[in-house]
Formats: structure tokens, C-alpha cells, sequence
């Protein structure tokens, strides 16, 4: 009865221990899907901050470039005497104002996509975003899911 009541106290103590192991293993793999969410999101979130930079200095050396052409129309006409074309003046200008106009609401969709990755990342359901998946056809289902 002795011998009985031992081995049946052995078998429950290494029964609460077993799932004690269980839990504390289901507990690791949920922190580190955790960490690899981050990772992921985190690696997202570098991947749209380039694309940004990239943006950001492509917009400005167009801007910069139709600037600087139309400085210089205004130059080649005021050292020939002429007076600048009222025209060519407001159409250079103007595409430096659509440059800038196309510019800023990519940069919003951009950071739309940023913060769907932080969103993401706190818990909350979003867009979830793969890295594997092109920027470009995120933006485009954004977008579509918008409208």
C-alpha cells in the first residue's frame, strides 16, 4: 500500500511538472513569434522610411532642376532684353507645383502604410504588410480599400 501510494504521488508530480513544461514552452514560442512580428514590422518600417528618403531626394532634384530651368529662362531673357514669356514662365512654375503636390500625397500614402505597420505591431488589426509584397501594390491596395 506503501509502495502503491508512492508511485501514485511519483506519477501526479510528474504529471504537473510535464505540463508545467508544456506551458512554459507554448509560453517561448508566443514570445518569439512576438519578437518575429516586430522584426517583421520593424524591417517594413525600414523599407518604407527608404522608399521615403528615396522619394523625398528624386522630388527635390526634379524640383530643384525645373527651378534652375526656370531661372534660366528668366536669365536668357532679361540678358537678350527680351521680356520673359508670360507662358512658358507660369507653365514652369506650375509644373514645379505639381511636382510638389504629387510628391506630398505619396508621402501621405507612404506614412499611411508606416503607421498600419505600427498599428500592426501594438495589436491593433490592420493592413497586415509582408516584406515580400512590393511597395508599389501596397499602395495600390491602400488605395483600392479606401475608395
Amino acid at each position: 500500500l506503501c509502495l502503491g501510494s508512492m508511485a501514485l504521488a511519483l506519477w501526479q508530480r510528474s504529471a504537473g511538472s510535464t505540463a508545467l513544461v508544456l506551458r512554459a514552452r507554448r509560453d517561448a514560442l508566443e514570445a518569439e513569434q512576438r519578437q518575429r512580428s516586430l522584426l517583421a514590422a520593424n524591417t517594413e518600417r525600414e523599407r518604407i522610411g527608404s522608399a521615403i528618403r528615396t522619394e523625398v531626394r528624386t522630388t527635390l532634384d526634379g524640383v530643384i532642376a525645373r527651378a534652375d530651368d526656370g531661372l534660366r529662362l528668366l536669365d536668357e531673357a532679361g540678358t537678350a532684353g527680351d521680356v520673359p514669356d508670360s507662358a512658358e514662365v507660369a507653365a514652369a512654375f506650375a509644373g514645379i507645383a505639381d511636382q510638389g503636390r504629387d510628391a506630398l500625397a505619396r508621402m501621405r500614402r507612404l506614412l499611411r502604410i508606416l503607421r498600419q505597420t505600427d498599428a500592426a505591431t501594438s495589436g491593433d488589426e490592420g493592413m497586415r504588410l509582408s516584406p515580400a509584397v512590393p511597395l508599389a501594390d501596397q499602395l495600390h491596395e491602400a488605395s483600392s480599400k479606401r475608395g
